[in-house]
């Protein structure tokens, strides 16, 4: 019976968890893997390692979203171009600093233009995901 209330535990437990969101923003490595497994459980291991060559799993750095290193608009774990994405993510109510905001706009890009905003990484993510 102990095993039981156990599982049921875990069952509402997993139902009623925060987001990483709600309790402190996701940085980099367990949390952000946890992020994207939250948002992508039907391809985790493509959007992992998209993350993986974006960003290293790098969400934030310093609080902020991770600044792309060659100085261009591209911000957090996927890279996206605020200076192109912002105002649409302003135009579905997404805010990019929030954390679930964010991963939900990766989540409307790859249902609406697939993997493509990530094919300039492809060479490197192709060989990390199990065929």
């Amino acid at each position: 019976m102990r095993i039981n209330n156990l599982i049921v535990i875990c069952l509402l437990g997993v139902l009623a968890t925060p987001t990483i969101a709600d309790e402190s923003q996701a940085t980099s490595g367990k949390s952000v893997k946890l992020l994207i497994a939250l948002h992508f459980p039907e391809n985790y291991d493509t959007m992992k390692a998209i993350a993986q060559c974006e960003s290293e799993l790098v969400h934030r750095k310093n609080g902020d979203l991770l600044r792309n290193s060659t100085g261009s608009s591209a911000r957090g774990t996927f890279q996206l171009l605020m200076s192109v994405h912002r105002p649409e993510m302003k135009r579905l109510g997404l805010d990019p600093n929030n954390d679930d905001d964010y991963m939900e706009y990766v989540r409307y890009l790859v249902k609406h233009y697939g993997l493509t905003p990530w094919a300039e990484s492809y060479n490197c993510w192709r060989k990390r995901v199990k065929t």
